[in-house]
């Protein structure tokens, strides 16, 4: 039979509790304190997170050796500071015992939250216990970028492997018969062709390039088929791309025939006899391409003893005068195409002519002739800067001289007679063979008479 205890003295006897102490509990935080009557010590431990519901799971107990009952309350403490009711309601704990609980916490209706927090209270005593809050799930941003950045690197790789003909720089024009080079840029991936051709889609060349690479064409001489048409094309699996350039053809202009005058050339020249007496002719052959130009029979100074023009026959007939005996003379042959000349020089010996018996005057032929006006030049070819001497001869009075070129300007002008020694002239500067003209003017007594020499200048 159970023996009555009086109320007074059961407060003082406290049954022995379900766990002594919190050493004795096998994991989580914990805290307890200690009142006049008892203590009450609390455990918080979080248990687990259900991820397909979002619940996280805390194991609550506490242990309650006080003669007053105790309450707990959980909530949750935000990254703010602001506390959150956790669970809707209470658990209390009787006197002088233990209460175990696993607490639910759904996530999705609380929230994130950096810890769980339990108030422990009773008539005595208030304290707190904590738990760390479920961790938090992994960001899968890689896998978010990944995602959202597939299309795109896709796009890019798509892009880079699409065909591209960046540049066919082909000239517009170029030069019939010349080579023309290409510069060619592509990108992407696939291979590069060229064909080139006529306006009538006749191939003129074909082939495989590298991707970066220079073309050299041919262009067909004459301009056959211009304009011509570069088509480089480039192609992959999936994809192609295209470009075309035009050439035209420059055909260089034929050249006409020149109608310039052919050089003079002078050639095969002899003089029949090499050797004359004074006062006997001789023949000058020659041949030459030309029909203009003149025979001279100069001595070595240079003076003129007797001229006369080429002729088509090829042979020129001279009088070697009789003042030229004992002289050795050069035949000269001048030919003359437009601007152009040209000349040849035969040496001959004159010798003295045979002297005859002058025939007794005859008396009935009455007064002897007066001698005919005439000029003698000491030379008749000469070079630029050389004096010529100019005498008269059948003449009264002062002989004005006058030197004159091809259009009729003067010169140089002097004055002598036929008793002086004559008067000296100086041969202007010439660039080619140029002729001149001294020209006496004398009176006669009833009128003005001019008697007009040429003269040859020749450079030196």
């Amino acid at each position: 039979m159970n023996e009555l205890v009086p109320l007074a003295q059961a407060r003082a006897i406290a049954p022995r509790s379900i766990a002594r102490g919190i050493s004795e509990l096998p994991f989580g935080s914990q805290a307890a304190v200690s009142t006049a009557d008892g203590r009450i010590d609390a455990f918080l431990a979080y248990a687990g997170y259900e991820r397909f519901n979002s619940t996280a799971k805390y194991a609550l107990r506490v242990l309650n050796n006080t003669p007053v009952p105790a309450r707990a309350r959980l909530y949750c403490i935000r990254r703010d500071g602001s506390k959150l009711s956790a669970y809707p309601r209470d658990f209390e704990i009787a006197p002088f015992a233990m209460r175990d609980d696993m607490i639910p916490v759904r996530v999705d209706v609380t929230g994130v939250y950096e810890r769980a927090l339990v108030e422990i209270s009773s008539v005595q005593t208030y304290f707190t216990v904590e738990a760390p809050a479920p961790a938090r799930p992994k960001t899968q941003w890689l896998r978010w970028v990944a995602v959202a950045a597939a299309p795109i690197v896709l796009m890019g790789a798509t892009e880079l492997c699409v065909p591209r003909i960046l540049g066919v720089e082909a000239p517009p024009k170029a030069l019939a018969g010349s080579k023309v080079d290409v510069p060619l840029q592509v990108s992407g991936v696939g291979t590069v062709a060229y064909d080139f051709s006529t306006r009538d889609g006749v191939q003129l060349a074909a082939g495989l390039v590298e991707r970066s690479s220079v073309i050299r064409l041919s262009v067909p001489d004459r301009g056959a088929g211009a304009p011509y048409t570069l088509h480089v094309r480039m192609r992959n699996a999936f994809t192609s791309a295209q470009a075309a350039s035009t050439i035209a053809a420059i055909v260089p202009a034929t050249p006409k025939p020149s109608t310039a005058a052919a050089a003079p050339q002078i050639a095969e020249v002899s003089v029949h006899p090499s050797t004359v007496q004074a006062g006997q002719k001789i023949m000058v052959q020659y041949a030459t391409n030309v029909r203009t130009g003149d025979v001279w029979l100069v001595d070595m100074n240079g003076r003129t003893w007797a001229a006369g023009p080429l002729t088509s026959t090829g042979a020129t007939t001279l009088n070697v005068p009789s003042g030229a005996a004992g002289r050795e003379m050069r035949v000269i042959v001048h030919a003359q195409s437009g601007k152009q000349h040209a000349q040849s020089a035969v040496g001959i010996t004159v010798l003295p002519q045979a002297v005859a018996a002058a025939p007794p005057p005859d008396p009935a032929a009455g007064e002897p002739q007066m001698a005919q006006p005439q000029i003698l030049l000491s030379s008749q070819v000469v070079s630029p800067g050389e004096s010529v001497t100019v005498r008269v001869s059948g003449m009264q009075g002062d002989v004005r001289v006058t030197l004159m070129n091809e259009s009729g300007a003067t010169l140089e002008q002097g004055e002598t007679s036929q008793e002086d020694g004559g008067v000296s002239i100086t041969a202007p500067s010439v660039s080619a063979v140029t002729a001149f003209y001294v020209v006496a003017s004398f009176s006669d007594g009833t009128a003005e008479q001019s008697i007009v020499h040429r003269l040859m200048v020749t450079p030196r």
